[in-house]
């Protein structure tokens, strides 16, 4: 195993490269036998069966705003989603990004260390979410729980210049992919939304 190394900014590989550039949200208690699950093995089984009511919690203990948050980690990866969005799909204005840290959470134990979502805001309703492990370690193994696995090298983590992360293409493979993903989960509502509209006018058709 790799000993922690510090850079003059004081950010370290591992659980401290995470909480540098994530941060933790508030702690809540989830009201869930989380040791017992994780006693018999259930845990990841107990978290999806309850990922709705664990999810809302975490959004309620944000220390930051999802719309626009302090970490500039998070807030340039906001910034390059949605721009990412713009560019390459015909979205309506009312479609929003938001980020979550999870952190120290439940979620966390779960693999998931921050999430990506969707939704309209005029609905005020999630449409599609995308949950990102972040590792140091290039043997890590993706949490069960999450969509995709962002590795941060060691060396730029323990750059002094945060920014460095983002011209990687570990960083630009992840912007991509989460828009791929927020894209699709718009498209499948859309094509949704269009079959249930057409729906009473192909059944006028019929009967005519």
């Amino acid at each position: 195993m790799k000993p922690h190394r510090e850079d003059s900014g004081g950010m370290r590989s591992g659980r401290f490269l995470e909480a540098a550039l994530l941060g933790r949200p508030t702690s809540f208690e989830t009201g869930l036998p989380i040791k017992e699950a994780m006693q018999k093995g259930q845990l990841v089984s107990l978290l999806r069966q309850n990922i709705g009511t664990i999810m809302q919690q975490v959004r309620e203990s944000q220390r930051d705003d999802p719309s626009f948050p302090k970490r500039p980690f998070l807030r340039r990866l906001l910034t390059d989603v949605e721009d990412a969005l713009s560019k390459q799909y015909d979205l309506p204005s009312d479609y929003a990004v938001r980020i979550h840290s999870a952190l120290g959470t439940v979620l966390d134990l779960g693999g998931v260390d921050f999430w990506v979502e969707l939704y309209d805001e005029d609905k005020d309703r999630v449409l599609t979410d995308y949950k990102i492990d972040l590792k140091s370690n290039p043997e890590g193994q993706m949490g069960r729980m999450a969509d995709y696995l962002f590795y941060c090298d060691e060396a730029i983590a323990s750059n002094s210049d945060p920014k460095a992360i983002f011209g990687t293409q570990d960083y630009k493979d992840m912007v991509l992919s989460t828009t791929d993903h927020l894209a699709r989960g718009i498209n499948r509502l859309y094509l949704r939304s269009l079959r249930d509209e057409n729906s009473p006018l192909q059944r006028s058709a019929d009967l005519s």
